[in-house]
């Protein structure tokens, strides 16, 4: 008897997280997969947020977000600017920027209208910009380097101290992956370099 009791409610706890499990995801119009722990969550209203794996909403609605990557995640306020939260959902980058990318290998790229011109740069998790916000086009940092243009025309690859290690040459540069990197050359052709720059096909 106690054990048929014991599986019982094992069995009551286990339909009523299943049942709370459900009722939180009714409550979304759009509802998106688990990235570190939370996701994000559209409401009726169009508003975008975080909740977490209870289904509990985690800070408060964004016009906008983006989903977590190295602890944090890039939110969009009414008036469309950019900033970042933690996993609490408390801003810990103020929203000031134009745009914001995910942080990788400690840094994210940001945006801001300069000038009448749209210029990229990369802060840390702090906040403290530092690659300044002075290229045309960037792209997130891999293996040590970043794709960058000074004039959306040619790109090249600097390292985390802002030192340009590819120059730049070519008409487009993705990051680096497994030592590779994607890029076009002066006459259009898609092809493969090295860390040095080099062609390899």
């Amino acid at each position: 008897m106690k054990k048929f009791m014991k599986v019982s409610v094992m069995a009551m706890v286990a339909m009523f997280a299943m049942a709370t499990a459900a009722d939180a995801q009714k409550k979304w119009a759009v509802q998106c997969d688990y990235v570190e722990g939370l996701a994000c969550v559209k409401d009726a209203n169009g508003k975008w947020g975080h909740i977490n794996e209870q289904g509990k909403l985690v800070g408060k609605m964004w016009r906008s977000v983006c989903y977590f990557q190295d602890g944090l995640a890039p939110v969009e306020t009414d008036d469309e600017k950019w900033g970042y939260v933690d996993k609490t959902g408390k801003v810990v980058i103020p929203n000031q920027y134009y745009s914001a990318g995910w942080f990788s290998e400690g840094l994210a790229v940001v945006s801001k209208s300069i000038d009448y011109w749209l210029k990229y740069g990369y802060i840390d998790k702090t906040g403290k910009e530092v690659i300044s916000l002075k290229y045309r086009s960037a792209g997130s940092f891999s293996e040590g380097l970043a794709p960058v243009s000074e004039d959306d025309k040619t790109f090249g690859y600097i390292d985390k101290t802002e030192k340009v290690v590819i120059p730049f040459k070519f008409k487009k540069a993705y990051p680096f992956e497994h030592g590779k990197a994607r890029v076009q050359d002066e006459d259009g052709n898609w092809r493969k370099i090295d860390k040095t720059g080099k062609f390899i096909d």
